[in-house]
């Protein structure tokens, strides 16, 4: 995360940096992390049907150790988006600093600092970040020397890093030669034969700095800048650390997306389906079914048409099927259509239809999307009305007033649904 042309004065937080929230809304700190998916992840993603994201941390409270929510690393519930081929993530986050008030830098180094610099809460893989200087020492100019990482032990605010010796490493990296530590920075893949990364090495703790100089104490190592240092040579700042310079933050978000979709699934929905129709009348019914399966599959389907008494009604089928029942094979991450063409009876039509019914061929563990019924909701037979009748105008009427009623004085009603526009079907309703 990058924050460009910001600047926060102390009087814009009351002089107070331990105001974490105060801090956040200066740094307006919502960000937008993009990542690249691979193709065929991309792909899958954005055709599975109810696809839900869960978002989660990797941070456990320590003294649970029970995973933390995530709305103890951000303000507000983040947002995922896939778009373009990536995944688009957008946050707040909360800067989670360290409040034990007794516990703070004046306490550790027994000095007095004219600002108080808060620790970043390390049960947040946070950090405070150190910039190195070299000491001014015989005439000689302090010299900018980098960025070095922080330690802090909550439990014990006074420790130091666990740092191994030469022996140890030697052990460890099965390297005999090494002589000094500036030799380890050299050694591939160091940081999975420490099980940590190297800055962690050379970490510098809160009680490591003599007093509000920023001189560090005597005697032990410190990495920054890509190279190994001696403390005795080394300070925080130069000369700034008093007013709370040379002292940064860093904060780490760990967070994991879970996606959850139904996972291998045929689901089949009525795509056209009539809420009545007349006497002799020609029906067209539609049933799409949809795979999730990244390989095509062959399975068993069977449609069902009766009247109210439970009679069955012939019918003709069309679509990617020409047969009442039998196999069908439905291409991978694609679709099959499903027509039933019947011309009405004398009362209620009930439409069923079913596709791999038990759910074995293929493997499916959701079937309740598997079979349609439509007996709440059947074909209901519709009165005919008469739609023309002959009026006389004699040959000497310039007009005449007529009232017909279309339906009987009945309600008209209507039912619509949204067209599909699927090519497949247009050529279809074509040829009927």
């Amino acid at each position: 995360m990058e924050y460009e042309d910001i600047k926060i004065y102390d009087t814009d937080l009351n002089f107070d940096l331990t105001d974490e929230d105060a801090l956040a809304d200066k740094i307006k700190g919502e960000f937008v992390i993009e990542r690249e998916l691979d193709s065929k992840i991309y792909e899958k993603l954005i055709k599975a049907e109810d696809l839900k994201v869960v978002c989660s941390t990797t941070l456990k409270n320590p003294v649970t150790d029970e995973y933390k929510i995530i709305y103890d690393i951000f303000y507000e519930k983040p947002s995922i988006e896939l778009k373009n081929g990536k995944i688009y993530f957008k946050g707040k986050p909360k800067l989670n600093f360290y409040k034990r008030d007794e516990i703070n830098f004046e306490y550790i180094i027994g000095d007095t600092l004219d600002i108080q610099i808060p620790f970043v809460d390390p049960d947040y893989y946070g950090m405070n970040l150190y910039a190195i200087w070299s000491r001014k020492s015989g005439g000689n100019k302090s010299v900018g020397l980098g960025g070095a990482w922080g330690y802090f032990n909550k439990a014990d605010p006074f420790a130091t890093p666990d740092v191994p010796t030469i022996d140890e490493i030697k052990h460890l990296a099965d390297i005999p030669n090494i002589e000094n530590y500036s030799h380890i920075l050299d050694i591939p893949n160091i940081d999975k034969i420490l099980g940590r990364p190297i800055q962690e090495l050379g970490a510098i703790a809160p009680s490591q700095i003599k007093d509000s100089s920023g001189h560090l104490v005597d005697g032990f190592k410190l990495v920054c800048g890509g190279k190994v240092y001696v403390s005795d040579e080394c300070s925080v700042g130069s000369g700034t650390f008093k007013k709370g310079g040379a002292v940064g933050f860093r904060f780490d978000y760990p967070i994991v997306l879970t996606f959850y979709s139904p996972g291998n699934d045929l689901s089949a929905n009525f795509e056209e389906i009539p809420s009545g129709a007349v006497k002799d009348s020609e029906v067209l019914v539609s049933v799409v079914v949809n795979s999730t399966f990244e390989e095509e599959i062959k399975t068993n389907y069977e449609w069902e048409i009766t009247d109210k008494k439970g009679n069955k009604i012939n019918a003709e089928f069309l679509g990617n099927a020409s047969e009442k029942q039998g196999e069908v094979k439905i291409p991978a991450g694609g679709e099959a259509l499903f027509y039933a063409i019947f011309k009405m009876p004398e009362s209620d039509v009930r439409i069923q239809f079913k596709i791999n019914e038990n759910g074995q061929e293929p493997l499916e563990k959701y079937l309740n999307n598997n079979i349609l019924d439509s007996e709440s909701f059947a074909i209901h037979l519709v009165k005919k009305y008469e739609t023309e009748r002959t009026f006389d105008l004699p040959y000497n009427a310039l007009s005449r007033k007529i009232r017909f009623p279309l339906a009987e004085d009945e309600d008209i009603t209507a039912h619509l649904t949204k067209p599909r526009g699927n090519g497949k079907k247009e050529a279809l309703l074509q040829e009927v």
